[in-house]
């Protein structure tokens, strides 16, 4: 009896940065979200099992929560019919680059999951969780479990991490905060990985790990300056790239000051942002500055991810001919699935183009099949197709590897200030596609519009469903790009109107956990109080007040909403336009 207690226990959320598990899913080791110790689901899982069919099975909750920590566990890797293949982004891969991206909890264990779970509700197994190990093994093992599609986009902002499901493959972002680090560097390990999370959007596809551009043997022949999705400044020495210019200081990349960095899922879309500024220091100072900062914000929909980047800076003592650039791309070895394409036009090896984009649109398909449309007025992008020289992540001392590889990025030159980005990531697509999506994406009336990219507003509009993604980085006022028109605080927002029927539906969230110091768990998680006002007199439409609603107030044709967002969570509210605008609230 007391093990089952304790095994039950052993799943209860545990605030802040202590290990284990937290309540969007996620499990924590080294005070932060690290897939790569999770192993530990294994045993706890084993032991479970062993309990199945007696009075002492571990109970509902204790079952709900490692449940749902397994499915978080596969909701971030690519599918597979087997134990192999299962993998997830580099970005998540701690201090094990390319070797610890691999999901440690077997197709097996999995099944064992199953049965514990039939066993607590009285059945042969759970049906719910057999839906989702039929869908992430691609099997019909379970024969009575219900069709589950698990498209779509999901939060995890104890990460923070926002993954994108579609189709073949999965897209994961992600970006350091204060107490979330982004890369682990210890002696003789990932020395080089100083970027590995650096605002970063990585494609993974099913299937071998070089499907995805990664490299093959490991860490071998990769150019640890172009992280795809990142803005970063590119080192033009190995030794300066590592914690204190050696293979033995200790580093953990943290942000210097910001805390917002996250996602909010909505269903068959979502979005991601994060505002940025480098940390150099771990006990002492381990890198000559360069002052880099960023906001950069990615809205994902109908199989596309939409980046935008601004408040892209850079300064310092450093070296003159370090370039700052966001990174489109790199994909490593002799596979490819497709050769380069650069505007509908195969590239040869061995070349390096630059493309002005001042007044000039470019698009590109990479050899893994993921297509980039870049519009006119970005800053020059650089694609290579070259021969590179590169060092392993244990360091220098194994000289460098020469390695094929090619790979993209946007130069946004020597030291810069303030500058901004825009591009598109399509997944999985051919030249053929990509020519005739580039067509639509041009048009005056096209697939999205981009509102605005000021430093602390990006707001973008999706035609077809009508959504407006807000990505707030601090408090806005005077807004006028759909309903929303103030908040008090920074947020993740998206709208979406129904004129037809007088509705509105949003979606928000504030990934900005607002970590306050704690003895006993090293910092925990602070409540946000959000105000912010819609145009138009609202009400809730189904009449009921959800718990996270303080207030609803509507008079001289606005509306002000009250509400408490904790631990990063959403908050979804259906309004319905009120007849009159007479004042009245909901406390």
């Amino acid at each position: 009896d007391l093990f089952s207690h304790f095994l039950s226990a052993c799943t209860q959320y545990v605030p802040g940065g202590n290990d284990w598990l937290k309540p969007d899913g996620t499990g924590f080791h080294h005070r932060t979200h690290y897939n790569g110790y999770m192993y530990s689901y294994k045993t706890l899982v084993e032991y479970a099992s062993r309990l199945k069919g007696t009075s002492f099975r571990i109970d509902s909750g204790a079952y709900q929560r490692i449940r749902k920590a397994i499915i978080s566990f596969y909701l971030m890797a690519t599918r597979s019919v087997s134990d192999d293949n299962h993998y997830y982004a580099n970005s998540l891969a701690g201090r094990h680059p390319f070797t610890g991206i691999g999901l440690s909890f077997t197709q097996q264990l999995f099944e064992q999951l199953i049965e514990i779970g039939g066993d607590i509700k009285g059945e042969a197994v759970d049906l719910d969780l057999a839906s989702y190990y039929n869908y992430f093994f691609m099997t019909k093992k379970y024969a009575n479990a219900p069709d589950l599609n698990l498209e779509g986009f999901y939060q995890f902002n104890y990460s923070p991490l926002g993954i994108y499901r579609f189709d073949n493959w999965v897209a994961a972002m992600r970006c350091p905060t204060t107490n979330f680090w982004g890369a682990e560097i210890y002696a003789e390990t990932n020395r080089f990985g100083r970027y590995q999370s650096h605002g970063t959007l990585e494609v993974l596809y099913d299937g071998p790990l070089e499907r995805s551009g990664y490299p093959v043997k490991g860490h071998e022949g990769w150019d640890w300056n172009v992280i795809p999705g990142s803005t970063t400044v590119h080192y033009t020495s190995w030794k300066e790239m590592m914690p204190g210019g050696n293979e033995t200081d200790r580093f953990d990349q943290k942000a210097l000051t910001t805390n917002f960095s996250g996602a909010l899922s909505w269903g068959n879309c979502g979005l991601f942002a994060a505002a940025f500024d480098q940390g150099d220091n771990w006990g002492k100072r381990r890198f000559e500055p360069t002052n880099l900062r960023f906001c950069k914000s990615v809205f994902a929909i109908d199989g596309m991810l939409i980046s935008l980047g601004s408040d892209i800076s850079a300064v310092g003592d450093y070296s003159d001919d370090r370039l700052t650039a966001t990174n489109l791309f790199q994909v490593v070895g002799e596979r490819g699935d497709c050769p380069l394409i650069i505007n509908g036009k195969e590239v040869k090896r061995d070349r390096v183009e630059s493309l002005n984009l001042k007044k000039k649109d470019a698009w590109l398909v990479a050899p893994n099949t993921t297509g980039y449309y870049i519009p006119a007025g970005n800053d020059p992008l650089i694609v290579e197709s070259v021969e590179q020289n590169v060092p392993a992540s244990s360091g220098l001392r194994d000289g460098l590897k020469s390695m094929k590889a090619v790979k993209a990025y946007i130069n946004h030159g020597i030291k810069p200030k303030g500058k901004e980005y825009c591009f598109v990531v399509v997944p999985n697509t051919t030249s053929q596609k990509m020519a005739m999506l580039v067509k639509q994406l041009q048009k005056k009336e096209g697939l999205f519009e981009v509102l605005s990219t000021q430093d602390s507003i990006h707001v973008l509009k999706h035609r077809s469903s009508g959504t407006i993604a807000y990505s707030l980085f601090a408090p806005a006022s005077h807004l006028s790009y759909g309903c929303l028109r103030f908040s008090d605080t920074e947020l993740l927002f998206m709208e979406r109107m129904d004129k037809k029927e007088n509705m509105l539906d949003i979606a928000l969230c504030n990934p900005n956990l607002r970590p306050q110091p704690s003895e006993v768990y090293g910092w925990i998680a602070t409540p946000t109080y959000a105000s912010f006002v819609l145009n138009g007199a609202w009400a809730l439409a189904d009449g009921e007040c959800s718990g996270k609603v303080l207030l609803i107030e509507s008079k001289s044709a606005v509306t002000t909403i009250k509400a408490v967002l904790s631990e990063g969570e959403p908050l979804y509210l259906k309004l319905k336009r009120k007849a009159s605008n007479g004042a009245s609230s909901v406390k």
